[in-house]
Order: C-alpha cells, then structure tokens, then sequence
C-alpha cells in the first residue's frame, strides 16, 4: 500500500477490497476433482420453464375466476413461460470440466 493523506491508500489498479460474498458463512464452489474455483463463476445460462395452459371457451368464461397463464379472456390453450432459472458455469483449470450450479 501507497501512502496518501489518510495514512494510506489501495494498490494501483484497485478501487476496494477484493468481491467475496456477503455472506459470513459461504463455501467457496469446489469442482469434483477437489480444485476450488473462483467466487465469480466464468459464464452463466438462462433456464426456461415452461408451463401448459389448457385455455377456455366463452361458456367456461364464467366459471373461471383466472387461468393459470393470467389471461383472463377466452383464449386457445398454449404453453407460457412459467419461470426461469439461471445456472452458473464455471470451467475448472485442473480437470478441464465444466461445473454448473442451478441455485
């Protein structure tokens, strides 16, 4: 460390402490040969889930209070993205495999 008028200052080239989880008790991610990989992961996926709407007819309609996709009119059935989830990759340097984490 440099000096500066506060007694000190960070090494060129940084601009705070180094990013670790915010988390006291978080475990680094380890791939299976046992190496430990990096606190960031090095990609990460987009994961669709999708979901089947039946759909209804006008005479359903009022019966049906909501359908599961939320629209509420009489519609055709369909598929719908119900969620997504995003899975983190990561590429271990000892065994050349890659490590994925769906959280």
């Amino acid at each position: 460390m440099s000096r500066s008028i506060f007694g000190w200052s960070y090494p060129p080239g940084c601009s705070g402490p180094p990013d670790y989880p915010d988390e006291a008790d978080a475990v680094q991610p380890q791939c299976s040969c046992g190496a430990y990989l990096s606190w960031k992961p090095h990609r990460t996926e987009r994961v669709d889930i999708m979901a089947n709407c039946p759909g209804f007819t006008e005479e359903d309609a009022e019966f049906m209070w909501e359908s599961e996709c939320g629209n509420n009119k009489p519609h055709e059935p369909h598929k719908f993205l119900y969620e997504y989830r995003t899975v983190l990759i990561w590429d271990c340097k000892r065994c050349k495999k890659e490590y994925r984490y769906t959280g």
